[in-house]
């Protein structure tokens, strides 16, 4: 991904006030799958949970899940939220 790419997305995560975690899993030195887990009072929101496609439906994503969730409950949460679009079939599997 070009610089541009980069610098935008890094002004977007300073710009969220409630604590996050940004999770990744990296394999053979590439990362495979990554996500965003944001706080909001005892919530925590699971953002852009992504799997690399030659990884999918290896525990990549449920890790990933599993990793934010946990955070999330250190940090008082006790209920998680997401939003999948209905025709994400890879999402609506791993959820």
């Amino acid at each position: 991904m070009d610089r541009q790419y980069h610098s935008t997305a890094r002004q977007l995560l300073q710009l969220i006030a409630p604590a996050k975690s940004l999770a990744a899993i990296s394999q053979g030195g590439q990362a495979v799958a990554g996500g965003l887990g944001v706080l909001q009072d005892s919530f925590v929101g699971l953002f852009d949970i992504v799997v690399e496609r030659g990884f999918r439906r290896q525990g990549y994503g449920r890790r990933l899940v599993e990793s934010l969730l946990t955070w999330g409950r250190r940090q008082g949460a006790h209920t998680a939220y997401l939003q999948v679009m209905l025709n994400n079939e890879p999402a609506l599997r791993l959820y």
